[in-house]
């Protein structure tokens, strides 16, 4: 019965957690590729998007990883590679029948605590500005005549403060002010006003 004790606690450590490291490091690197070469973009003042090539070998990849697992949640790639997935498929726009599937999947990893309800809602706006609809919390912005960054049309603009506190997110103006203020450095540290953070949420 020792012996039995003694090499069960010698094999513990090597038991898998649970996450997916592999499809963790996969959607790692994909992330980084899509960054570099947006951040790349947004640096020398160009405008931003992927190359074709980049873009339908992502679209490959990410059909082909929720074909086999639907939404990567946290408890399979914790929240940093669920985020991951999340982003690749928000610069998805060319193919909107995977950004709406990937939408309902994720919509129920939410309501199970699996997943960002922010990113949620940053997705729901991608999907319906993608399909020709007013967006419902106001987080995808174009840039007006003037050069200043303003919502894409608002199902609700009445509500959309109201609305953006559901999912957590603050104040539509406060929002404005902060997509206004991005700039990036010479490192390629990005700012949004005096405040250097990852800029995820394109």
């Amino acid at each position: 019965m020792k012996t039995l004790l003694y090499l069960a606690l010698l094999l513990y450590p090597a038991l898998p957690s649970g996450k997916d490291q592999r499809l963790q490091l996969e959607l790692k690197q994909m992330r980084e590729t899509d960054q570099d070469i947006l951040n790349g973009q947004m640096k020398s003042g160009q405008q931003q998007h992927l190359p074709d090539s980049i873009q339908k070998a992502h679209n490959t990849k990410l059909w082909q990883i929720f074909r086999t697992y639907g939404y990567p949640d946290y408890d399979m790639v914790d929240a940093v590679g669920a985020d991951d997935f999340w982003l690749l498929v928000q610069h998805q726009d060319k193919d909107t029948l995977l950004q709406k599937a990937v939408l309902t999947s994720m919509s129920e990893k939410v309501k199970q605590g699996k997943a960002s309800l922010q990113k949620l809602a940053y997705l729901t706006d991608r999907v319906l500005v993608n399909t020709g609809h007013p967006q419902v919390y106001g987080t995808q912005m174009v840039k007006s005549a003037s050069g200043t960054k303003v919502p894409r049309p608002l199902a609700y603009p009445d509500r959309v403060d109201s609305l953006r506190g559901t999912v957590g997110l603050g104040p539509l103006d406060d929002y404005k002010v902060l997509m206004n203020t991005l700039t990036m450095d010479s490192a390629g540290n990005i700012y949004y006003g005096k405040k250097n953070i990852a800029a995820t949420e394109k």
